[in-house]
């Protein structure tokens, strides 16, 4: 007796559908015009149906001595027992009613008992046929997954007395494969799929991995695109999505790198989850060109449109409050966004490395722009920012092509890194309710030469301004507190008046200030510390002048100073201690010492 190894088997109370079936005519015929793959199995009347996953077992027709059968669809925690698997010829249509008794696994006892009937598309002869008389047929979960052997492929035509299709049900991983029958390819055949109206629900990752996928024809009465349905298929091309479809889900279209092009459905209302922690990556890596967002999605779920290198224009809707982490990250080919009036939060790296962004409009209800937004879009020069603008977090304009920018009235502080490496911007306005000017925030801005300082800052924290080698100018408000190390570190400050409401001279605070000749302590010095190299390797600073009492003067603080020949010290001030050179404050090229009352 030949064996032929085909695809069928079902889990639980359901059917396993062939990849290859024979399309039939109304008579029952066969139809050779049909571009469905036929399984001619007339001359097989003895043919045995085998290797579901290549591991237990398969089902065959009644009129053949059954060999074994596995029975699927229960966990991993439930095991058939052994030598329970009853089978009896039911009809005519390849029908069989199993009965079998299921057991915890590691118990002795049975704990339950389960009586299946299982439905094949083999009839009488033991041929395979279309599908037809049976109602409320579902596709269970991994009907080919892992499979052995699958028939060589073509078009899979879903019956129309289908309802409903499970969660990975022809999912497929190559990697798993041993035969392809009638092929030597050892990967998933399928190049159409086409699923009837009477489908309604599909389940997650039902066609994942069919890597030969390139079109799809949806039934009209699904109303959700599950998730992960067609991710890793790397081939397709199209797909129509009907207006009654208002949800796709997380990953459904991962990785289709062939797709160019889609139509969102008008009723759609999701993209994706809506939680920004969980990557929605609905069309990640794939080849989208444009995309319009209908009207009633509200919100860009994280990763959405992440590393869609061909994207080149997004239209969005009116009512879209939300752009969520790496929506839009990596879109090399979007030269401008256009955002809606109802746009609130642009989350973290919505916008990262999308190099060729040139435009941004920004309406005035945005109060969030988060972490590494708008980082690295060398294109954007200019942006208006929302007059509502309260959080403006870190990295968010880093290594951006920004030239001026102008901070808005509520903002309170400026994060992190917010506007690093920015090597074209050459001013900036601040709002008065600004109270801190955070590590790094304008750090290695180069062409930097104005800007105002809020009148209510306080603190300046370390390296903020490090590198501004053209910022000439800063005028400190008085209610500054801190200027921390190495915040104006190799900047091009000329003259320098040191505010008396800081608390101490930082180290490194204003080291390596190349153009810096003049330096002047005003009143408030009084038992406060100038740290450690506060103006090491100030090169051309001529001239300190300290009109008050300070407390310390600390190790090499002005050394490295060649130029500089004579200090004005107040008479309180213990200014021996560093000219002889126990703390090394100053350089032994002092000539004068005038102490001042």
């Amino acid at each position: 007796m030949k064996k032929i190894k085909l695809l069928t088997i079902l889990p639980t109370a359901a059917i396993a559908l062939p990849f290859s079936v024979m399309s039939c005519d109304g008579g029952g015929q066969e139809n050779n015009s049909s571009t469905t793959t036929k399984l001619d199995l007339s001359a097989e009347l003895n043919s045995v149906v085998v290797e579901y996953d290549g591991n237990k077992s398969i089902l065959k027709p009644s009129e053949v001595k059954v060999e074994k059968i596995r029975i699927t669809g229960f966990g991993s925690e439930y095991e058939v027992e052994p030598n329970s698997i009853n089978l009896v010829p039911h009809d005519d249509k390849g029908t069989l009613e199993v009965t079998f008794k299921l057991r915890q696994k590691n118990l002795v006892s049975n704990v339950q008992s389960k009586t299946v009937e299982i439905k094949n598309f083999l009839n009488s002869s033991g041929n395979v046929d279309k599908y037809k008389g049976y109602e409320h047929l579902v596709i269970e979960n991994d009907i080919v997954k892992g499979a052995k052997s699958i028939p060589a492929g073509g078009i899979l035509e879903i019956p129309d007395g289908v309802t409903s299709i499970a969660a990975a049900a022809f999912s497929f991983k190559a990697g798993n494969l041993n035969t392809v029958v009638g092929s030597s390819v050892t990967k998933n055949q399928i190049t159409r799929v086409i699923i009837p109206d009477s489908v309604t629900t599909i389940g997650a990752a039902a066609f994942a991995e069919n890597v030969n996928l390139e079109s799809v024809v949806m039934s009209k009465k699904v109303n959700k695109i599950s998730e992960a349905l067609f991710e890793g298929c790397v081939r397709l091309k199209t797909i129509n999505l009907p207006n009654e479809i208002d949800t796709i889900g997380n990953y459904a279209f991962l990785r289709c790198k062939a797709l160019t092009k889609i139509d969102l459905p008008k009723n759609l209302t999701s993209l994706g989850s809506s939680i920004d922690l969980t990557a929605a990556k609905t069309f990640q890596g794939t080849s989208l060109t444009e995309i319009t967002i209908p009207a009633n999605v509200k919100m860009i779920p994280t990763s959405t449109f992440e590393g869609c290198e061909s994207l080149s224009k997004v239209t969005l809707n009116s009512k879209l409050e939300k752009v969520s982490w790496a929506a839009f990250k990596g879109c090399t080919s979007l030269t401008e966004i256009n955002l809606p009036e109802n746009v609130k939060f642009i989350g973290k790296h919505a916008f990262l490395n999308c190099s060729n962004l040139a435009k941004v409009e920004m309406k005035n209800k945005v109060t969030e722009i988060k972490e590494g937004a708008f980082e690295n879009v060398t294109a954007l020069k200019n942006i208006t920012l929302s007059t509502a603008l309260t959080t403006l977090s870190k990295e968010a304009f880093k290594n951006s092509g920004i030239t001026t920018i102008a901070l808005p009235a509520n903002l309170k502080a400026i994060e992190e890194g917010t506007f690093e490496n920015c090597t074209a911007l050459t001013k900036v306005t601040m709002g008065n309710n600004i109270t801190a000017i955070n590590s790094k925030a304008f750090y290695n801005c180069g062409v930097l030469n104005s800007i105002n300082l809020s009148t209510s800052l306080v603190k300046i924290q370390n390296n903020a301004f490090e590198n501004t080698t053209n910022l000439s100018v800063v005028t400190f408000p008085t209610k500054i507190t801190l200027i921390d190390n190495g915040a104006f570190k190799n900047s091009g400050l000329v003259t320098l008046t040191v505010p008396g409401t800081l608390s101490n001279v930082e180290p490194e605070s204003f080291m390596n200030c190349k153009k810096l000749t003049t330096v002047t302590f005003g009143t408030g010095w009084d038992n406060k510390d100038i740290k450690s190299k506060a103006f090491y390797g100030c090169d051309v600073l001529t001239t300190v002048t300290f009109a008050s009492k300070v407390k310390n003067i600390l190790k090499e603080a002005f050394f490295a100073c060649p130029l500089l020949k004579e200090v004005s010290i107040h008479k309180g001030t213990d200014w021996k201690t560093g000219l002889m050179n126990k703390n090394k404050a100053f350089d032994e090229t002092i000539t004068t010492v005038k102490v001042i009352n």
